[in-house]
């Protein structure tokens, strides 16, 4: 095989591969969304964390670490929640205000439900 073809299935494999991988993404943010609102916190944890570590856009890891802190926040596991808050923070595209502004809202909820202001002032 030429370079040239070799490139190409190598190129035509890698966008499928990646369609393959935003449908499960998608796939395991929603059957995580069920999990979460069925209070079954650390499944819906399990399942954002696999979408956070492999997922095709910022914007999906953020928003599965989004979450990851909300199922620790309604746990009050704030000591979990907080870390996870600040890594989408980290990593959340500066063209989504909506999801920033959540992820400060719940980290600032976990701060002071510990009570220790001048780590959320420092963060």
């Amino acid at each position: 095989m030429n370079t040239r073809a070799g490139f190409l299935v190598f190129t035509v494999l890698l966008i499928g591969t990646a369609c393959i991988c935003s449908a499960d993404s998608a796939a395991d943010l929603q059957r995580a969304d069920e999990l979460q609102r069925a209070g079954d916190y650390q499944a819906a944890i399990q399942l954002y964390a696999g979408v956070a570590a492999t997922a095709e856009s910022d914007s999906v890891a953020a928003t599965a670490q989004m979450n990851i802190g909300t199922c620790y926040w309604k746990q009050e596991n704030y000591q979990e929640a907080i870390p996870a808050l600040k890594r989408g923070i980290e990593i959340t595209p500066t063209g989504d205000p909506v999801l920033m502004t959540d992820l400060i809202y719940y980290l600032g909820c976990s701060y002071n439900a510990t009570e220790d202001y001048e780590a959320f002032i420092d963060s």
